[in-house]
């Protein structure tokens, strides 16, 4: 089986919410340890967490000996940062790495089941399999290695929606209508919460 790795970008700041989103409590654990959990029940390894603003408080919450820590000085430059930096670990690591799926901390009603969805979609059509929710395609991302140089190359607050927009017609996508749902202010977590 080819080598798939998982980076979860959470190095933002949260500033509308006024406190790390990353932290909040979320069925049982903090909204990070749900998305590891999730990645880590995938054959997907290593599974990177890229942190950067509140890092200090963040880290010491991630209690797992399997995850890959990377933490992002450039974080306030904009989320390709936190991108880059997470391929770029990976790939000096020399894994012989064929795919990354991006995935971000604060979709709270993804599942390792819509994981497996797009880690079953064929990658050598297009070399990118998306969520889809919105009326368009995004995050969690699954990037062939051919994407690789594109990724690295993103600038400022750049992200991999940026690709997917670019280059269209080369994206697969998966129905995830749950990735709608998720946490940028107090109001989104508090109607969340109520309901699962």
């Amino acid at each position: 089986m080819s080598k798939t790795a998982i980076i979860i970008l959470a190095a933002g700041a949260s500033r509308r919410l006024g406190r790390p989103k990353q932290l909040l409590p979320w069925q049982g654990e903090t909204l990070l340890m749900r998305t590891i959990q999730t990645a880590l029940a995938t054959p997907c390894r290593p599974v990177s967490v890229v942190l950067g603003a509140h890092a200090g408080i963040i880290q010491p919450s991630i209690e797992h000996s399997e995850i890959q820590i990377v933490l992002n000085p450039e974080w306030q430059q904009g989320m390709s940062t936190s991108l880059k930096i997470g391929l770029q670990t990976l790939l000096a690591a020399n894994i012989n790495l064929e795919a990354a799926l991006l995935l971000v901390a604060d979709q709270p009603l993804l599942s390792t089941a819509h994981l497996q969805q797009l880690l079953a979609q064929p990658l050598d059509t297009g070399g990118m399999v998306a969520s889809f929710y919105n009326g368009k395609a995004g995050v969690p991302v699954l990037f062939h290695r051919r994407w690789f140089s594109a990724l690295l190359n993103l600038s400022g607050d750049q992200g991999a929606r940026t690709l997917l927009a670019r280059h269209e017609a080369q994206v697969q996508t998966v129905p995830f209508p749950a990735g709608a749902f998720d946490i940028d202010t107090l109001e989104d977590y508090e109607k969340l919460m109520p309901d699962y």
